[in-house]
């Protein structure tokens, strides 16, 4: 009796391996393709590198790297990073220009776009695509992205817990080279 016991037990262990190995990456897949790439706060604070479709360079192959440069960037109320994350605080019915430094990373001339701007709030806040630009080897060069805060642009909900996450927005920027896409996200606030 024993026996046929210990036979249900690992049979009913493997149907659940076998069944949880065909049902598990499906769901996996929908999961990344629901939230991948979109920015979600604490996980872009460092740059999120994407190399190219079945491509088998490694990670650190990357063309190109880009960073916020807060000290050219101009028309914000404020702009300071916490905790690694960047921070622009843009005033209502104003301009701004957020500067990205972007630094070649091959020993060729690399094109580099403005391929998505993910987040970005749609109630007041526009942005002029810049133009694509060329990076020489070991070179940097500035990219200018332009905001626009409406003079109705609002701030999201404040919640009961009143944590300052809540009063500002998450937005990711994605730049593209040689089909290899550079993420990284910063916080906006607007200011009354």
């Amino acid at each position: 009796m024993e026996r046929n016991t210990w036979i249900v037990i690992i049979s009913a262990l493997i149907l659940v391996f076998i069944l949880g190995s065909i049902f598990w990456n499906p769901l996996l897949e929908r999961i990344d393709a629901q939230f991948y790439p979109r920015f979600h706060p604490g996980i872009w604070d460092q740059p999120v590198i994407r190399p190219p479709e079945n491509s088998t360079a490694g990670f650190t192959d990357y063309p190109f790297m880009f960073q916020y440069n807060f000290t050219a960037s101009t028309g914000f109320a404020s702009a300071y990073k916490k905790y690694y994350r960047p921070t622009f605080v843009i005033s209502k019915g104003r301009n701004a220009t957020i500067v990205l430094d972007i630094s070649s990373a091959t020993n060729h001339p690399v094109t580099v776009t403005l391929a998505a701007i993910d987040d970005l709030p749609a109630g007041g806040i526009s942005f002029n695509r810049p133009d694509s630009m060329v990076i020489e080897p070991g070179k940097t060069r500035q990219m200018n992205l332009e905001l626009s805060a409406s003079p109705e642009a609002g701030l999201p909900e404040i919640p009961e817990n009143g944590e300052e996450e809540a009063h500002q927005y998450p937005v990711g920027v994605w730049l593209r080279s040689e089909n290899w896409s550079v993420g990284q996200g910063f916080y906006l606030k607007v200011a009354g």
